[in-house]
């Protein structure tokens, strides 16, 4: 995260040893010390200035930030999916090379038959940015990222969402085209539409990539219907 206030910021190294988790397979564990350089936990928010969460779906006490050095960019990916899962919190992991950087994000819930597991629904992972070169869509990124600029502060699960949501849809705005008026309007407060929004959005790009491979005009013409149906319903908002 971005601009985040000075109490929240704790700038730990995590020792490579500490990454190597043994739940992990032997050739994951093999890359992590091949891809990972350093890690550092950069901020945590524990307080309650932003509520936590805890009930049958959530525990959302802290939410942390980690950056990731690595070999090379390309690997950001793997090391993403297997940290996401393995980090029970919500949190943002920035990874890094020697000239590129990219975020990834992933909504989490309780395990329902095991509470001290977490299940990961969704994940994003933002275009790759040049580190030294500026970019329109770099800086929206850093705006969804910008702590100051975040709206939902009534829980840490609403604050969390909107950060996800939000680069969730900038990395898919080519799939509507007034994307810039969802993440520019008042809807962020309230959770019932962010999740309506999310949920209408993925339903959007899963139709729009499905068309890519549709080779039926019967199809086409079923999945354009509904793909209609969806941009009118976000028109809405």
């Amino acid at each position: 995260m971005i601009n985040m206030p000075e109490r929240y910021e704790v700038n730990q190294e995590i020792k490579l040893k500490n990454l190597i988790l043994k739940e992990f397979k032997p050739i994951e564990k093999k890359k992590i010390r091949e891809y990972v350089k350093s890690v550092t936990l950069k901020y945590v928010i524990n307080d309650e200035e932003i509520p936590s969460v805890e009930d049958e779906r959530y525990i959302f006490t802290v939410i942390q930030y980690f950056e990731f050095e690595i070999s090379d960019i390309k690997k950001a990916g793997f090391l993403a999916n297997l940290y996401q899962e393995a980090i029970k919190s919500p949190c943002v992991l920035r990874f890094y090379d020697n000239s590129k950087e990219v975020y990834s994000l992933a909504l989490k819930r309780l395990n329902q038959n095991d509470r001290n597991e977490i299940v990961v629904t969704d994940t994003v992972m933002t275009e790759i940015f040049d580190l030294s070169i500026s970019s329109s869509v770099k800086r929206e990124v850093e705006e969804t990222l910008d702590y100051s600029k975040i709206l939902n502060r009534t829980n840490k699960v609403n604050f969390y969402s909107e950060i996800f949501i939000k680069n969730y849809i900038l990395k898919n705005q080519k799939y509507y085209q007034k994307s810039r008026n969802i993440l520019e309007s008042l809807i962020w407060y309230d959770r019932n539409k962010m999740n309506d929004i999310f949920e209408k959005f993925k339903n959007l790009v899963m139709y729009k990539e499905k068309m890519k491979s549709t080779i039926r005009n019967s199809e086409k013409i079923e999945i354009n219907k509904k793909i209609r149906e969806i941009i009118s319903e976000l028109d809405k908002y």
